[in-house]
């Protein structure tokens, strides 16, 4: 998977505030951006998988005009903060967070 992280920059230490958007997508990138590649295609196919039984959320996944690579990621970040935070993820504009 290939993809420029927006928060990201190969620091040691999260730059944002703990708990804020920008400290959870920091860490995710992170973790996106390790050299796994079995871990990565794996990712890509589930995204596949699931843009093959019809739109995904958040909507702004289903955008083909983006890298499908950017749009995965930001499946998979957007599913990690849904799981923890249910109530509050359909109130956040996804579409600010693509690179």
């Amino acid at each position: 998977m290939q993809f420029k992280p927006k928060f990201y920059k190969s620091e040691e230490e999260c730059p944002f505030e703990e708990n804020s958007m920008e400290w959870l997508f920091w860490g995710l990138e992170r973790i996106l951006s390790a050299n796994d590649d079995d871990w990565k295609n794996r990712c890509m196919t589930e995204f596949h998988s699931y843009l093959s039984e019809g739109p995904v959320w958040p909507e702004v996944c289903n955008d083909e005009s983006k890298p499908l690579e950017e749009r995965a990621t930001l499946f998979w970040i957007a599913a990690d903060y849904r799981m923890h935070a249910p109530t509050s993820a359909d109130q956040i504009n996804w579409q600010q967070y693509f690179a």
